[in-house]
């Protein structure tokens, strides 16, 4: 079978088999920005083939992820991201009832990050959004079979971008738990510092406060 040449809109994605060689090619002039999504596959044992087919399909590239805001109708997917057994030590208060006041709240904005399909990998909440001077990062999970695709990096500079797009805000902070290594290293990649909280800062137990400043960037 001979090369085939596919044209890929911006915005949408498109999945490549396991060990198909394929080149990318941008005929705009503008900058060409790519998320790819993998996951390793899975041993031959028919028994671990057959649940893994009842589980998300990561077993192909998938290019085209992206974030969008949160609808009713994502909140299951939600929930079930953020009770995974190894992501609910992070977190506080949080279950179908908090998800849906904080979308029916004006001073918060939840956003999910989605596959091609539409299917939610990650979400995350800012709140204190009519103050001045700063907004909080309330929450921010990636599903476990997510994780180490780079799409905590792409929802994490999204939410930056919507927090520091709103007048006058100048600092961007959050909780994370102290012993929580990968995600304390992620935010330091993007400039977040650890502080001590200021006043009125309320913090998760064992939480570290971390800070973005505009005055550091």
């Amino acid at each position: 079978m001979g090369p085939r040449t596919y044209a890929v809109p911006a915005g949408s994605g498109i999945e490549v088999a396991p060990r198909v060689r394929h080149q990318l090619r941008n005929h705009t002039d503008e900058d060409l920005e790519v998320l790819v999504v993998s996951s390793p596959r899975v041993s031959g044992n028919p028994l671990a083939r057959r649940a893994r087919s009842q589980q998300r399909d990561r077993s192909k590239l998938v290019v085209g992820s992206y974030v969008r805001r949160t609808r009713p109708r994502d909140l299951e997917s939600v929930v079930e991201v953020e009770e995974a057994a190894d992501t609910r030590q992070w977190v506080g208060e949080g279950g179908m009832d908090w998800h849906k006041q904080v979308l029916q709240d004006g001073d918060m904005e939840h956003w999910v990050l989605v596959d091609r399909l539409d299917r939610v990998y990650a979400f995350g909440v800012l709140a204190g959004l009519s103050e001045p001077g700063a907004v909080e990062l309330r929450r921010m999970v990636v599903a476990p079979e997510g994780r180490g695709q780079g799409l905590g990096r792409l929802l994490l500079r999204h939410l930056l971008e919507q927090a520091l797009a709103r007048p006058q805000v100048t600092r961007v902070w959050l909780d994370v738990g102290a012993d929580n290594v990968r995600a304390r290293s992620l935010y330091r990649s993007f400039g977040f510092v650890a502080k001590e909280a200021p006043p009125g800062a309320v913090l998760l137990e064992n939480g570290l406060y971390m800070e973005w400043s505009a005055q550091r960037h």
